[in-house]
């Protein structure tokens, strides 16, 4: 059954930690599939995955001082690890949800086929 991801069970009662409360299960949609109509609703927000983050911010900041990296036949994709990255899904600088290089500031069409290795 959906459930506002802010609602937890706590016995008989419903725990809202929005509010820091229990709350009337009647008067709030928190067990339906209306909770995000609440009033005290707060969209969650997904974390970045590990490494997005400082490759977003690398990309600004070569963006912002005037810098556009090109692709090359080598491969710029790197894995946590540092090792080269065949694909996109292993690379750090690939966003899995927007679908973008960080390190090109391009958007990918193909994970498997990486703007850096194209020729």
């Amino acid at each position: 059954m959906p459930q506002c991801p802010h609602a937890e069970r706590r016995d008989a009662a419903i725990y809202c930690r929005v509010l820091g409360r229990v709350v009337n299960p009647l008067a709030f949609p928190c067990m339906t599939t209306r909770y995000e109509r609440c009033r005290n609703y707060k969209p969650v927000e997904v974390p970045a995955r590990a490494g997005e983050e400082r490759a977003a911010e690398l990309a600004r900041a070569a963006q912002a001082e005037g810098v556009v990296a090109e692709p090359t036949a080598e491969g710029l994709g790197l894995t946590a690890e540092g090792a080269r990255a065949e694909s996109c899904s292993e690379c750090v600088f690939y966003g899995s949800l927007s679908k973008l290089c960080f390190l090109l500031s391009r958007p990918v069409g193909d994970p498997l086929e990486p703007p850096c290795k194209k020729k």
